[in-house]
Order: C-alpha cells, then sequence, then structure tokens
C-alpha cells in the first residue's frame, strides 16, 4: 500500500507545481484593460471639467477678512480639492500607475486653470486693495 500512497502524493506535488502562483497573475487580468483606461481618464477630466466650471460659476470671490481660517478660503478653492481628491481615491483604486501618471496630467490641468481664473479676479497691482494678496485676507 505505500507504493499507491507515495505515487498520489507525488501526483499531488506535481499537480501544485503546475499551478499558477498567484503573484504571477497579479495584473495580468487587468493589463488586458490598459489601452481601454483612456476612456476612464478622458471621463474623469470631463467630471473634472464640469464641476470645476459650476464652482467657478457660483463662486461669489469674497472672503472673511477674519475669522476661521477655512472663512478666509474661497469656497471653489475647497471644493475643487475635494473633487480631486475623489478623483485621486478612484484613481488609486485601480492601481495601475499609467492611469494615475494620465490623472495627474488632468488634476494639473484644471488646478492651471483654476490659478487662471484667481489670477484674473485679484486686483491689479499697484491698484485698489494695494495688488497683494493680502488684499483677499490669505
Amino acid at each position: 500500500g505505500g507504493e499507491g500512497e507515495g505515487g498520489g502524493e507525488g501526483g499531488g506535488a506535481a499537480a501544485r507545481a503546475q499551478a499558477p502562483d498567484p503573484a504571477a497573475l497579479l495584473g495580468s487580468i487587468s493589463s488586458c484593460f490598459d489601452s481601454y483606461m483612456s476612456i476612464y481618464v478622458s471621463l474623469e477630466d470631463k467630471q473634472i471639467g464640469e464641476a470645476l466650471a459650476k464652482l467657478l460659476e457660483g463662486e461669489t470671490w469674497q472672503v472673511a477678512a477674519a475669522g476661521r481660517p477655512d472663512g478666509r478660503v474661497f469656497t471653489s478653492s475647497k471644493e475643487l480639492f475635494i473633487a480631486l481628491k475623489r478623483s485621486f481615491k478612484r484613481g488609486t483604486a485601480l492601481q495601475m500607475d499609467a492611469v494615475l501618471f494620465e490623472l495627474q496630467r488632468v488634476w494639473g490641468k484644471h488646478l492651471r486653470a483654476y490659478a487662471k481664473r484667481v489670477q484674473e479676479k485679484l486686483p491689479p497691482p499697484g491698484g485698489p486693495g494695494g495688488g497683494s494678496l493680502s488684499a483677499l485676507a490669505f
């Protein structure tokens, strides 16, 4: 009886040796979606762009001169960073480096657009308010 048992164990070991290593499979299935992830990045870009447009439309460009620090920040700024954080969480959940790389370009694009809009709203240098950020009570 020992040979039959030994043969059975040997066959089991051979079967286990041929089983795919789970670590080797990691990423192989998700890599099938790599060429389609530009659609996801485009959707994130569109969502952030729409959110930013809505935020800018509703911004009063007024900040509190004193009080809580969060009251001295534009509402659109706070909301934009919340939207970017949500996008970041969705992107990191995918665990795809190429997607995160493309998303950081999208985030940068929208941050630059927001910065340009804020700069347009700043008083001119030497004009009313002294042309400094202190006029906005930062």
